[in-house]
């Protein structure tokens, strides 16, 4: 089996912070797909996230943020949630910084699809893969 050429640093969603930064996650397949998503919504929506962004890496806490905006799904797997909007952007933290999955629209309650939560678990744990590798071969992340 041959190794997968590197395919770079991971997009940064925002500039880091004193506490970390975030970025865009990947999967296996070098898709993007939060990247895609926010690629999709308005600069309004995007503004939404980016103050929750903002909070997350200059905080050493996660207790700045209220449980309808930020929260655990399952796992290590978390959600920013733009209540206005009906938007969610799917996250998990690896070392010092935090990586974004993907995303939905339309979903106002806090019952998720499942098929949303299992996608976003694996593109958890192929970044999370990929990231080890990376930090073994000394690859800036």
């Amino acid at each position: 089996m041959s190794e997968q050429p590197d395919k770079g640093e991971y997009k940064l969603a925002i500039p880091k912070g004193q506490y970390g930064y975030v970025r865009f996650a990947r999967c296996s397949s070098g898709d993007e797909l939060a990247w895609d998503f926010w690629q999709r919504i308005t600069l309004k929506q995007r503004a939404v996230f980016l103050t929750s962004f903002r909070m997350i890496v200059d905080s050493p806490t996660l207790q700045l943020f209220k449980r309808e905006k930020f929260k655990q799904v399952e796992r290590e797997l978390f959600e920013f949630k733009n209540i206005r909007d009906q938007m969610r952007l799917f996250c998990f933290r690896d070392v010092d910084g935090w990586y974004l999955t993907s995303g939905m629209e339309g979903k106002k309650e806090d019952a998720l699809p499942p098929g949303e939560v299992k996608r976003a678990l694996e593109i958890m744990d192929d970044c999370r893969s990929a990231l080890a590798a990376r930090r073994k071969k000394n690859l800036v992340i």
